[in-house]
This record gives C-alpha cells, sequence and structure tokens, in this order.
C-alpha cells in the first residue's frame, strides 16, 4: 500500500490509526486493506484535493 499511494510507512500508520483508512490488523506488524476499502479512500482524497484547486 506503501508503494501504490506513494507515501511513508508511517504515513500509511497514521492514516489506518486515524480511522481515514479501513484496515485489519493480522499480525502485529502485517495489516491487510481490501481493495474496496483503498478504492474508497482515494476517491475521498480526490475530490477533495479537486476541491480545494478549485478554491484556491
Amino acid at each position: 500500500m506503501v508503494k501504490l499511494l506513494s507515501v511513508h510507512q508511517r504515513t500509511a500508520q497514521r492514516l489506518i490509526s486515524s480511522n481515514n483508512l479501513k484496515a485489519t490488523k493480522v499480525c502485529p506488524r502485517i495489516w491487510r486493506i481490501r481493495k474496496k476499502d483503498l478504492d474508497e479512500f482515494l476517491q475521498r482524497n480526490n475530490s477533495r484535493k479537486q476541491t480545494e484547486e478549485n478554491i484556491n
């Protein structure tokens, strides 16, 4: 997921811990994110980014 979003691992952890991105903990250090949840996250953030660009 870090590679898909082009973000640092810590940023991905923050997105999960802040409930902005749904994930399931599989082991102490492994999280799983469903494709559906990732797609929804990307769609929400893309529309938010476009709105901000339109305001400026």
